[in-house]
């Protein structure tokens, strides 16, 4: 080859020449490729990828190689799809982006030539370096990809084998957790995946092929502690089906005051063993207000401070397992009473002449008991202001036009859910005549002469 590389991506073209791109060289990733003539037994260079990305390279039926995903310079997943065409620039070849890129980041992915000549991509890990369920199509006659239904259980560095049924073996690989020993089907004629029969040992980067009689060999790979020396053959087994499950809900309080700690508590049974999973805890059905996972006793605690004032009917929802059905709780009525806010108004200057400006400021606490704040003298309305921070200030003009005296003003408080429990705050001024307060203030002039 032109250069020392490592984990390069190879590829037999249906001329029998063998691409051969990208991989490590010296440390660092690289974008060139080259072509190996198995006549002659030499190498010569040819077009380079946009950048260097250890992802998958697949052979299309129409003689394109297909380089999608992997990992790029900072070791993140990328998105990044390039078609490689021997066919443009007399014998050197050439790449090209493809039409759209991938729906999902992703490297560690498996993709599979499907008898259609579409391309199916499974799993890897994300951008985020979380192991991915999200699947996609790639459309060699469009350029493009789109998302499909994601796999049963997300996972990376797994297996993906075509079987001669067409449809296609997700075997293996890794998550959080570990070694994978889980395994679905993709059934080409739905575009749905479903769990089939485990391995027998769990295991990821191992090696796997499909037998002519349907059946599949995975060998060797990484398992739980260790390298595998062991192999297994894989026949698609229907999976059990899944037993039901029962969901129960208890409340530490089933009546409370808004902002007040709630916990709820979910039990979930079924099957055989110790149930696994998720479960949101909803509010009428509709408004999540906690998340919890079952922990080793099938049981989700979690408190929730947020739910709204009035009568509540909260349920728990199992989300479900690869073993169980999901399944949800009677409802339990909870009373939530609305939570008291304390509420003050200033009026500045508190007496005043008829043509004078009034600057109101009204506060409340909690800052966030209340949005917005309708002033008001009796049932005439003087203007509405936000609540900023806990406070909320209005110029008022033309106070005088309620007439002379000592008037009443009011500070409303404005909520979007009934949540608090808020009386209106008062403050009393006195509007006096246009030259009342002069008379009252100027110095008196005493004639001597």
């Amino acid at each position: 080859m032109s250069i020392a590389r490592v984990r390069p991506l190879v590829v037999r073209l249906l001329d029998g020449r063998v691409l051969v791109a990208g991989g490590r060289h010296n440390g660092l990733l690289e974008s060139s490729a080259e072509l190996f003539d198995p006549i002659t037994g030499t190498f010569a260079s040819t077009g380079s990828m946009s950048a260097g990305h250890l992802g998958t390279a697949t052979l299309l039926h129409d003689g394109r190689v297909l380089v999608a995903g992997g990992e790029t310079a900072g070791g993140a997943a990328t998105d990044i799809a390039e078609l490689f065409d021997p066919a443009s620039g007399s014998f050197s070849g050439s790449f090209s982006a493809a039409a759209t890129p991938m729906t999902t980041a992703r490297r560690g992915h498996q993709a599979t030539l499907l008898p259609d000549g579409r391309v199916l991509l499974t799993g890897g890990y994300g951008a985020d370096g979380v192991s991915l369920a999200a699947a996609e199509i790639f459309d060699p006659a469009r350029g493009a990809f789109t998302r499909i239904g994601g796999l049963v259980i997300g996972r990376a560095d797994h297996n993906a084998v075509l079987l001669p049924s067409g449809d296609v073996l997700i075997a293996g690989g890794h998550d959080a957790s570990g070694a994978v020993a889980s395994a679905e089907i993709y059934a080409v004629d739905t575009g749905l995946f479903t769990l089939a029969a485990e391995l027998v040992e769990p295991r990821w980067s191992a090696a796997a092929t499909a037998i002519a009689d349907g059946r599949a060999l995975i060998a060797g790979g990484r398992g739980a502690a260790d390298v595998l020396a062991s192999a297994e053959v894989y026949r698609n087994v229907p999976a059990p089906a899944k037993a039901n499950s029962a969901t129960t809900l208890t409340a530490s309080a089933m009546s409370s005051i808004y902002g007040q700690p709630v916990t709820y508590q979910a039990a979930v049974s079924g099957g055989d063993g110790i149930p696994a999973g998720i479960v949101d805890f909803v509010d009428n059905g509709t408004t999540v207000l906690a998340t919890a996972p079952l922990d080793t006793s099938g049981v989700a605690r979690a408190i929730a401070a947020n739910t709204p004032a009035g009568t509540q009917m909260i349920t728990a929802r199992y989300s479900g397992s690869p073993l169980l059905n999901s399944s949800e709780s009677g409802p339990i009525a909870e009373s939530v009473e609305p939570a008291h806010a304390t509420a003050t108004l200033t009026a500045t200057p508190q007496q005043r002449q008829y043509s004078d400006r009034e600057t109101l400021v009204a506060t409340v606490s909690p800052p966030t008991a209340a949005h917005s704040v309708t002033f008001k003298i009796g049932s005439q309305v003087l203007g509405t202001a936000p609540v900023v921070a806990g406070t909320a200030t209005m110029d008022a003009p033309l106070l005088g036009a309620v007439g002379i005296g000592v008037r009443i003003i009011s500070a409303n408080f404005n909520q979007t859910a009934r949540n608090y429990e808020i009386y209106p705050a008062t403050r009393s001024i006195g509007v006096l005549r246009e030259d009342a307060r002069v008379a009252a203030t100027a110095p008196r002039t005493v004639n001597t002469g």
